[in-house]
């Protein structure tokens, strides 16, 4: 009897340490992969606004891009958008509306690597 009350105390043990562990494995992968998701939704509304920034420009309808990033925006639950144009853009453009300027060292890093920051 007294083997079976070990066994058992044993068992018990070995199912709490390894309940312990699981919830500790799942909470660490539950911030990753919010932090994951969250990245991978800014990297596509990014792409969605280059894109469509593009087909502004080459339809000659930059005048309407105002109303375009309002509704991605919105439709996104973007809290904050703005566009850092390039020296290309700002020449054949202008210097754009007040979303449209760079805002901080990010930025300026982006336009001077060409890779996300």
């Amino acid at each position: 009897m007294r083997t079976k009350s070990r066994l058992l105390a044993i068992v018990t043990f070995m199912l709490l340490g390894l309940t312990a562990a699981t919830i500790v494995n799942i909470s660490l992968n539950f911030r990753e992969y919010s932090i994951n998701n969250a990245l991978d939704k800014s990297q596509m509304a990014a792409n969605i606004v280059k894109d469509g920034l593009t087909a502004h420009m080459v339809n000659g309808m930059m005048d309407k891009r105002e109303y375009f990033l309002n509704k991605i925006a919105a439709n996104n639950n973007i809290k904050s958008l703005w566009i850092a144009r390039g020296e290309n853009v700002i020449s054949q453009y202008g210097e754009g509306l007040y979303n449209e300027t760079i805002r901080d060292a990010i930025d300026k890093e982006v336009l001077r690597t060409g890779e996300s920051v």
